[in-house]
């Protein structure tokens, strides 16, 4: 087994590397031994392209919630010009478009590596 290789849990893909040779993962809790390999992967070409697209999906879901905050708020200011009224479209405008912004932070946070 390669040492320099980067070692994830088999059973959660936590990355093992630079942790002690054998233990239980910090993670999922399941045992693990580097030198006999059990309870360890390498990460392959396959997982690779897996943590690329999982990065894409990331990248969608937070500019769409953006872009939704934007539009929601410009649409409440622009109902607002079309009204006698302006305070409530931009109101509830602000309120969705501070509801998607809300969203695209925590997914910001919760989900970026």
């Amino acid at each position: 087994m390669d040492l320099d290789a980067q070692l994830n849990c088999s059973g959660c893909g936590y990355d093992l590397t630079g942790g002690a040779r054998e233990g239980r993962c910090p993670e999922c809790g399941q045992a693990y031994d580097v030198s006999t390999g059990k309870g360890v992967t390498k990460r392959s070409a396959a997982m690779e392209a897996h943590y690329r697209g999982d990065r894409v999906v990331y990248l969608f879901k937070l500019w769409t919630l953006i872009l939704l905050a934007v539009i929601c708020a410009g649409l409440g200011g622009l109902r607002g010009l079309m009204v006698d009224d302006p305070a409530r479209p931009i109101a509830i405008g602000l309120l969705f478009g501070g509801l998607f912004a809300f969203g695209a932070l925590a997914t910001w946070f919760t989900e970026r590596k």
